[in-house]
């Protein structure tokens, strides 16, 4: 299947970040990054009033994540910014 539609990295992150908190209401941020093979979560920013995860509870986030991106990847094409080319946050902290 051909993907539908193209979306900046931010914007697939804040899907992925909103279809987590459905049943995981302390996410606040979901980090992505193109690795060796493919897509995938990076890093995920908690409130701070949530309590500490265990290793094994951490992994099992991360799983979710991935699990979440990937589905919304079905649909969704992500577009990179060429090499030479500064993305927005860039432009800003410049």
């Amino acid at each position: 299947m051909r993907n539908s539609r193209r979306a900046r990295i931010e914007e697939v992150e804040d899907m992925v970040a909103l279809r987590l908190r459905q049943h995981r209401p302390d996410i606040e941020r979901i980090s992505i990054e193109n690795g060796p093979v493919g897509w995938r979560c990076a890093r995920i920013t908690r409130a701070l009033h949530a309590p500490k995860l265990s290793r094994s509870q951490a992994e099992m986030l991360f799983a979710e994540a991935t699990v979440s991106m990937a589905l919304i990847l079905r649909f969704v094409e992500i577009e990179v910014a060429p090499e030479n080319e500064k993305t927005p946050a860039e432009v800003l902290s410049a």
